[in-house]
């Protein structure tokens, strides 16, 4: 397997996807630190009309499919297709906008109705300032209202599409899994293991090296947004040895977009766990999407997988009882859907 240069992350899951024929466009995963301010509400100018789908964002519920595109300046786009490929006109949609992270000031979401024109809806919700912005949707589409949560990072859908290569750059297989057992997920130079205790919603991210030994986390932060029936994020925060990183989910989810944010010095690296170019996501919370609530004791000998160079062994420290919101676990849990 051959390993992306500096430091691996590993995600714990594995998102149910189907494969689009053709290739979406894709360009190299930058991000800059923007500064996190919330995104404006609705403006009067709309986007053209003209939608660029190789920076689609691909959702399928039920027989319906939904594309969106949302860039940097907060134009958005959706499309909708019906099981045959044929262009279907949504009768009306709108779109609860909020910027996420600690240092946006709390405002009620920004409500922005998409205005309906031949090909795609559109609409206008303002600059993406934040590492990450929420938008929930909900779309009437023949007769049927579809509604789902995007998290968006500054460098809009584009900026998740354009990262999915990395798995295959990194040699990581779609099935590859991390020492927990869980998906291995390239995030900009890095990977992740994140991983959730089955009872106490202690969620952890563990930083591995290229011979997937654990390291200190460093300088890393690292933020999470979960999004299914409900939505949330955390900010995780570094154990005091420096082991892994940590935070406390206040109620469970099962995540049908997973996202996840790496922050260095200078740099914001945003990935959509378990998404391969020309993925479609399948929106069903009827079953899991990864394979998160795996851990049922924190304090148990974890084996470095080797790939020809033996096997590490590393202890993990921490408590593993309790019932959500409760127990051990750093947290900042800023909004729940």
């Amino acid at each position: 397997m051959k390993h992306a240069a500096n430091t691996w992350l590993v995600v714990v899951g594995a998102l149910g996807l189907v494969t689009l024929t053709g290739a979406l466009g894709c360009s190299k995963d930058t991000a800059s630190a923007a500064a996190e301010e919330p995104a404006s509400g609705a403006v009067s100018a709309l986007p053209p009309a003209a939608m660029d789908e190789s920076a689609a964002l691909v959702e399928q519920q039920g027989d319906v499919r939904l594309s969106w595109v949302v860039d940097p300046e907060g134009h958005v786009w959706l499309a909708a297709r019906g099981a045959d490929g044929t262009r279907i006109e949504p009768a009306k949609g709108t779109l609860a906008v909020q910027p996420l992270g600690a240092a946006t000031p709390a405002a009620p979401a920004a409500e922005v109705a998409l205005a309906p024109s031949p090909g795609a809806m559109r609409a206008e919700v303002g600059p993406l300032r934040a590492e990450l912005t929420e938008i929930r949707y909900t779309v009437e589409v023949q007769g049927k209202p579809l509604t789902g949560v995007l998290h968006v990072p500054a460098t809009g859908t584009r900026g998740l599409v354009a990262s999915a290569p990395a798995q295959v750059d990194g040699g990581v297989a779609r099935d590859a899994k991390g020492p927990h057992g869980g998906v291995v997920q390239v995030v900009g130079g890095d990977v992740v293991e994140i991983v959730a205790h089955k009872t106490s919603g202690e969620v952890r991210v563990y930083v591995l090296d290229a011979e997937l030994e654990p390291v200190a986390v460093g300088d890393r932060k690292v933020k999470l947004a979960f999004a299914g029936e409900k939505s949330q994020y955390l900010e995780l925060a570094p154990a005091p040895d420096q082991t892994y990183l940590t935070a406390k989910l206040a109620v469970k989810i099962e995540p049908v977009h997973l996202t996840v944010v790496v922050v260095r010095p200078g740099a914001v690296h945003v990935a959509l766990c378990g998404h391969w170019r020309g993925d479609v996501i399948v929106v069903d919370h009827h079953r899991p999407h990864y394979a998160l609530y795996v851990v049922d004791d924190w304090d148990i000998f974890v084996h470095g997988h080797g790939h020809g160079h033996g096997h590490g062994k590393w202890k993990g420290k921490g408590k593993g009882k309790g019932k959500w919101g409760k127990g051990d676990g750093a947290h900042v849990d800023i909004h729940i859907h």
